[in-house]
């Protein structure tokens, strides 16, 4: 399970990198809130950013691509707050 945490202003950014990685199913959270390297994205007037979260199971094959992808796209906006984490995935029914 891969979870993307980003700006919401690299929406259609993620969308290019998901479909680049064969990627087609997924769970979006947009307009959450917290702080980290960028900065504070509270959706506030003072702090008025957010961000958006993306939960995908993946295969071994689209984790690969996923991660040069996202690498790639994180260095294109430096600053803006893009973040991957991976965790262990079981089935559960």
């Amino acid at each position: 399970m891969v979870m993307l945490v980003y700006n919401h202003a690299l929406d259609d950014e993620m969308f290019d990198l998901l479909k680049e990685s064969g990627i087609t199913d997924f769970t979006k959270i947009s307009g959450i809130t917290g702080s980290g390297e960028s900065g504070p994205h509270m959706g506030t007037n003072i702090w008025p950013a957010t961000n958006n979260m993306l939960f995908i199971a993946v295969t071994a094959a689209q984790l690969g691509t996923l991660r040069k992808a996202g690498k790639r796209l994180s260095a294109s906006f430096p600053g803006e707050g893009l973040r991957g984490f991976m965790f262990h995935l079981a089935e559960m029914w």
